[in-house]
């Protein structure tokens, strides 16, 4: 019988690591995106072996934007909503959630695009990656 402590300490899906517990306030990070993208997300932290919000904490931090390493301005890569979007969420931390405020300010795009952008590079999310090999992303802005 597993007790309640031990089930505390469990990811919510089978297989994946859990974010390491901050003892903190989580925020939540949310778009409406394409189903599409909604699929690569989460195909691209089952091959982490990520839950999904430690994915897109990843995918956050290793934009180069955030961390104020790429200067002058972003091309804006525009899609018109279909009105078949789905909710795309996450608990992420508080300075997660600004820098993915920043990242999207810095391509002059609204949050919910911002993660359509970083999942859509996220090219080795369709491989099997060990969390600390992870590179920074390869985000190629000028391709609509």
């Amino acid at each position: 019988m597993v007790g309640c402590a031990m089930m505390l300490g469990m990811a919510a899906i089978a297989g994946r690591r859990r974010r390491a517990n901050t003892g903190r306030v989580h925020g939540s990070l949310q778009g409406r995106v394409s189903p599409e993208v909604r699929d690569l997300a989460w195909a691209g932290a089952a091959a982490r072996g990520q839950s999904i919000s430690l994915y897109l904490e990843t995918l956050v931090e290793a934009d180069p934007l955030t961390r104020g390493q790429v200067t002058g301005a972003m091309p804006r890569r525009l899609r018109v909503p279909t009105g078949t979007e789905v909710m795309l969420q996450a608990r992420v931390r508080p300075e997660v959630c600004d820098l993915a405020k920043k990242g999207a300010k810095a391509r002059r795009v609204p949050l919910w695009r911002y993660l359509e952008i970083l999942v859509e590079a996220d090219q080795k999310g369709t491989a099997p990656v060990e969390p600390e090999q992870t590179e920074q992303l390869n985000l190629d802005l000028m391709s609509a």
